[in-house]
């Protein structure tokens, strides 16, 4: 499943892509040509600590996304958003990591639970910029479905998968399942800037096999920050984390005691530390 969507002249994806450029000026202390030589120098910031901005940013995409979410029976929301301002430059030992991007990966490999759909938004780019690829599989064999571990160590041969014809322009976002392949590109000399997310059809707190451990939803691994970063989607705007807190605890204390006591544990690791890194 792949779906795709032109939300060039939206305003709500106007407001995200200014919020994003505002935040980046004011961290570098400079214009916006500005805040591209220093990412061009290697100098880059993790946008997703500002949790009152992701905060924003999850609730443009509640307007945005609005009607694909009800027809696509999507109830729970990662939070927070990925942000990535990607150049050419790898970050140093980057290949090394379990889930490096530039790998050609299916999201479940990672362990994403696979009622997900996975959101691919592109906020900035330059004319020579590194993007995104998409893959299509000739078949999706049962060592594909099955496999979990690292990107670079998939089953998955180049010859079995062609690429997707794709729009590389702001704006333009690619929704697709957690077995669709696809890879970052690094070529040029550019600056990209681009967001992704997922979102399930099920609850927070249970996978297809059943509840979740308190080990899977709150523990950290590298590139993967437990599956207590899925959220309950809200159908109402939500002024601040602590209300937003407050809404997913209703939530789950409405379902089980036990769900109740994993939110509150996942909060207490969000608010002392940063698990996103």
């Amino acid at each position: 499943m792949i779906n795709s969507f032109d939300f060039s002249k939206s305003p709500e994806f106007l407001k995200i892509q200014d919020l994003i450029f505002d935040k980046l000026k004011t961290h570098f202390n400079t214009d916006w040509e500005g805040v591209l030589t220093q990412v061009k120098a290697g100098n880059n910031v993790d946008l997703r600590e500002d949790r009152d901005l992701m905060l924003k940013i999850e609730n443009i995409f509640s307007v945005l996304l609005k009607d694909y979410f009800s027809e696509m029976k999507l109830q729970t929301l990662q939070f927070p958003v990925n942000l990535r301002i990607v150049t050419a430059n790898l970050p140093d030992n980057y290949l090394k990591r379990p889930f490096a991007t530039d790998y050609v990966h299916c999201e479940a490999w990672s362990g994403v639970p696979i009622d997900s759909h996975n959101f691919f938004l592109y906020i900035y780019l330059d004319e020579d910029s590194p993007t995104m690829k998409l893959f299509e599989l000739e078949e999706v064999s049962e060592d594909i479905v099955k496999y979990r571990g690292p990107y670079s160590n998939s089953p998955l041969s180049k010859a079995a998968i062609t690429e997707v014809q794709m729009s590389h322009t702001a704006g333009m976002m690619y929704v697709f399942s957690p077995y669709v392949p696809h890879e970052t590109i690094r070529e040029g000399s550019g600056v990209r800037i681009s967001i992704d997310f997922k979102a399930r059809t099920g609850i927070p707190y249970e996978l297809e096999t059943g509840p979740i451990s308190k080990e899977d939803f709150c523990s950290y691994k590298p590139g993967f920050p437990g599956l207590g970063m899925y959220w309950f989607r809200s159908n109402s705007q939500l002024e601040g984390l602590e209300e937003k807190y407050e809404f997913e605890m209703n939530k789950a204390l409405r379902l089980d005691p036990s769900y109740l006591s994993l939110r509150k544990e996942y909060i207490k690791n969000l608010k002392e530390k940063s698990i996103f890194k």
